[in-house]
């Protein structure tokens, strides 16, 4: 046991040891890793294409309860029976299992995964920053801020990303809103790569009439300034046309890059349950016929939509747009006016640069079920339609065509509601029968490796993975604390549950064997601290019967300075090849900074049973709870720290109070009355120990969030700390 370990210790209980590097299994909680509930849904053995509906009234109303009779699924323009319907609300843990039923997978002898409640939307804003103006991007930061404040709700998965990759590291998934806001710092215009700073201006659906449709009147709009410098036309409208096809080149490099990220962030999704929601936010592109594998990518993401339930909802970020008002009094110029008539290409050019940038968003959108949100000045209120729309929607499923006469092909798909003309069915357009063939330029397959690298290499893959891998559950829990001899110090500890990992036996003993490896890396992706390490993991007879009771706990410490975290960690069970894999953000405060703050909520429970064996004199047992989900029948132990208090005139103590609030949907449940840290024997002023215990039976069950107010009443200031916990 660490020196550590008798600082964490409760004054009213004793909660747990959390030494440097310690490992516990039979002393750890007892494992409440559920069995997926499996008699309610219906089992498809055969592979099915799905594909998720939303119906709306001319109101933009979801249209529900309706039959499945109702519902016409036409493949290339042929009636296909519907062979699984349901509907679905979004972010829903029905939702996740009703999807891999459909997809026939549910019974597929895949290891089970276990499901939290209240799981929560998943949401990912897709940020063109490659192709968005400095306004533009200043409304768009403004609207993902908002969001992040108002609308996000504590069960869901959102992340900021963008064209360009410059979010980096924080471009991830996550339900901190710390993180969120640091990715939203960090958008940029990257809009001036597309360099042309010569004069007049081109625009590239001029430069594009120029290069694709020879269009005489867009170049000698070009060519007559230069006539005045350079009297040879033949050599000026070489020029002029080398000066649109470069831009055109540039020009297709970003949409390149913008499709390809897009579709990569469709692909990657595969592993995440239930139905993905992506806001693609742009001021727009053109999409160059002449570019050969444009629209094959623009299909690619259809697909990679179609296949991981992934549904596209893009906004122009230029606002309510007015083409030609400007230009109102040279349109009036009379005909053979040299002036006029270039100033009339213009206006015409104008029109169609708005439009044409549109038609990608709007084919994007359409072929994946979503909507285009176009013209519009709020951003804000397009989030919260798309959210309000995307909330429910119906899951169909057909069988496909034989896997004979499959072939890599696009298949266009249609949906209809009988004798309901006056619905808006908002469905994708199609997909592949077998996803289609890489494009030039994408990463090649990952080659195999020696079999005696496989667990180093799975245990590599998890961890670098963008999502969690769950066939050996892994739970992750972080704590900071700030210590009088090490500074602040970062705990992680890892729960790892016992019933799936893989147990030899023999006359004494039965044993699992496990390989773990640990990260942790800052907000830029750099590591700063790790671990690797191998668990011999032996439970001995006559104690115990069977496999273990108790999940297993691994604690890893490192002394950390203030910043924002994330840690990775990766567990592989040597005998049955199984992988698990977490990762969580946490912030540490600058303690040193004099200001007041707390230490991480420590969240422990004392059983029914350990209450009913106590002996009055001596505080129950309570054990560190990683994954924070409790018996209605326990009591919740809390522990927390309270750092840089003031103290009063005279050196006396300091004088700072307590409220809790426990909440649930973001609204409060219950909140105490403010209660007096108490002081007395206080040996460090600058830390103060506060610990208090709760009863769970009065809660439902499902997720909640205790939070814990801290008023220094000497120097008037306040600091706050939250943790989520599960009532079962």
């Amino acid at each position: 046991m660490g020196p550590f370990s008798s600082y964490l210790r409760l004054f009213l209980t004793a909660l747990v040891c959390l030494g440097a590097h310690s490992i516990a299994a039979a002393q750890a909680k007892p494992s409440r890793t559920p069995t997926p509930q499996t008699d309610d849904v219906v089992r498809i053995n055969t592979d099915l294409v799905q594909t998720d509906v939303t119906v709306l009234d001319k109101q933009g109303r979801f249209v529900d309860k309706l039959r499945r009779e109702q519902f016409e699924v036409l493949v290339d323009g042929k009636p296909q029976p519907i062979t699984f319907f349901e509907r679905l609300v979004a972010g829903s843990t029905s939702e996740a299992l009703q999807i891999d039923t459909a997809r026939g997978t549910s019974g597929s002898g895949k290891p089970a995964v276990v499901r939290s409640p209240g799981r929560g939307r998943t949401i990912f804003f897709f940020v063109d920053d490659l192709h968005m103006q400095s306004d533009s991007l200043i409304r768009t930061r403004k609207a993902l801020q908002q969001f992040i404040e108002n609308e996000v709700g504590h069960d869901d998965q959102v992340a900021i990303t963008s064209a360009s990759g410059q979010v980096g590291f924080l471009q991830q998934l996550t339900d901190n809103k710390v993180v969120m806001r640091a990715a939203v710092g960090r958008l940029r215009t990257a809009a001036q790569l597309l360099l042309d700073s010569e004069h007049p201006p081109m625009s590239e659906v001029m430069a594009m009439a120029i290069d694709v449709y020879h269009d005489k009147d867009v170049l000698n709009y070009f060519v007559e300034p230069l006539l005045m410098l350079n009297s040879f036309r033949m050599p000026i409208e070489e020029v002029v046309k080398g000066r649109a096809k470069r831009i055109l080149q540039q020009s297709a490099f970003l949409t390149r890059t913008t499709l390809a990220t897009l579709e990569n962030l469709a692909r990657t999704s595969a592993d995440l349950p239930g139905r993905k929601l992506v806001f693609f936010i742009s001021d727009g592109f053109l999409l160059n016929s002449n570019e050969s594998d444009t629209m094959d990518r623009v299909r690619n993401i259809t697909n990679a939509s179609a296949r991981n339930g992934v549904v596209i909802y893009t906004f122009d970020s230029r606002g309510l747009a007015v083409v030609g008002v400007g230009d109102a009094a040279n349109n009036t110029a009379s005909s053979g006016d040299p002036r006029g008539e270039m100033q009339s290409v213009v206006s015409r050019y104008a029109g169609r640069e708005l439009s044409q940038s549109q038609e990608p968003l709007r084919m994007i959108s359409a072929n994946t079920g979503g909507r285009a949100l176009l013209n519009s000045n709020s951003l804000k209120a397009g989030f919260a339609k798309a959210i309000q729309e995307t909330s429910t929607y119906y899951l169909l499923a057909w069988r496909p065509e034989s896997s004979a006469s499959q072939k890599d092909k696009f298949r266009q798909l249609e949906v209809r509601i009988v004798g309901r003309p006056d619905l808006n069915v908002q469905v994708r357009r199609g997909y592949y029968d077998v996803p289609p063939s890489r494009i030039a330029g994408a990463p090649e397959p990952v080659k195999a490796v020696p079999s005696e690298k496989v667990s180093q290499t799975e245990l590599k893959e998890a961890i670098r993975s963008p999502y969690p891998t769950k066939a050996l559950p892994t739970q992750l829990g972080l704590y900071y604390l700030n210590t009088p001899d090490k500074g602040v110090v970062l705990t992680a500890s890892i729960q790892i549950a016992r019933q799936f990992m893989t147990f030899s036996h023999s006359e004494d003993k039965q044993s699992a064997l496990l390989d773990l490896t640990g990260v942790v890396l800052n907000d830029q992706g750099k590591p700063v601290a790790g671990f690797t390490d191998r668990l011999n993991v032996a439970v001995y007879f006559p104690q115990y019967v069977g496999q273990p009771r108790r999940d297993l706990i691994y604690n890893f410490q490192s002394p950390m300075k203030a910043g924002l975290y994330q840690v990775r960690v990766a567990v592989r069970d040597a005998k049955g090849g199984r992988t698990g894999s977490a990762m969580q953000w946490i912030e540490i405060p600058d303690v040193t900074s004099r200001r007041l703050s707390l230490s991480s909520l420590i969240l422990a429970e004392t059983t029914k049973d350990a209450l009913a064996i106590n002996d009055s004199a001596v505080p129950a047992e309570s054990l560190l709870s990683v994954d924070r989900r409790f018996s209605r029948t326990s009591k919740l132990r809390l522990m927390t720290y309270i750092y840089n208090a003031a103290t009063g005139a005279n050196a006396s103590p300091p004088d700072v109070v307590t409220e809790m609030q426990i909440l649930r949907d973001d609204q409060p449940l219950t909140t105490t009355s403010p209660r007096k840290v108490q002081t007395d024997g206080l040996a460090d002023p600058t830390r103060l120990a506060y610990a208090a215990e709760i009863p769970l039976e009065s809660l439902l069950p499902g997720r909640y969030v205790l939070q814990i107010k801290v008023t220094d009443r000497i120097a008037n200031t306040t600091a706050s700390q939250r943790a989520d916990f599960e009532v079962e």
